[in-house]
């Protein structure tokens, strides 16, 4: 899922005009088309659209990098997880004895909480790492109109 409806009106978006034109002359005398090229990439953006075009591309970036972040995170919970059921599973359940009572009680029920456990916190991590890039960029967007705004929604934003 990427950010592609950040809802603003090119004129809600203040353009650094200044910094703009100084970007786009260092890019125009730079002879060096390898140098040339990375200028380009870096110019600051010269209208209101090209702004939040360049948040948008920005956001998707850093929404990447952390779904990234979070597969390698969890591949290696996931591999804690399964290692530490397995001695829950040996040292608390123990399904081949028999209880107080003389019961046996074959279903690991510790162990199925513990994994339903990490399982949820996961699964909140996820939920919570995407709502927060996500309020990142809106809070960007929404301080380039006025700082009050922005803070409105990174608060609403965690």
């Amino acid at each position: 899922m990427y950010v592609k409806n950040v809802k603003f009106n090119e004129a809600d978006i203040h353009v650094d005009e200044e910094a703009a034109r100084e970007s786009k002359e260092d890019y125009e005398q730079e002879s060096d088309p390898v140098k040339k090229d990375a200028k380009l990439k870096m110019m600051v953006p010269q209208t209101g659209k090209a702004v939040l075009d360049q948040m948008i591309v920005v956001q998707n970036h850093v929404k990447d990098g952390a779904k990234t972040f979070l597969a390698k995170e969890y591949t290696y919970l996931a591999i804690f997880c399964s290692m530490f059921a397995v001695l829950l599973v040996c040292l608390v359940d123990q399904p081949w004895k028999n209880n107080e009572a003389g019961d046996k009680i074959s279903f690991p029920m510790t162990t199925l909480a513990f994994l339903i456990g990490a399982a949820t916190s996961m699964l909140c991590g996820y939920i919570g790492m995407m709502v927060a890039t996500d309020a990142n960029a809106k809070t960007t967007a929404e301080t380039a109109k006025s700082i009050n705004d922005g803070f409105k929604v990174a608060f609403r934003g965690g």
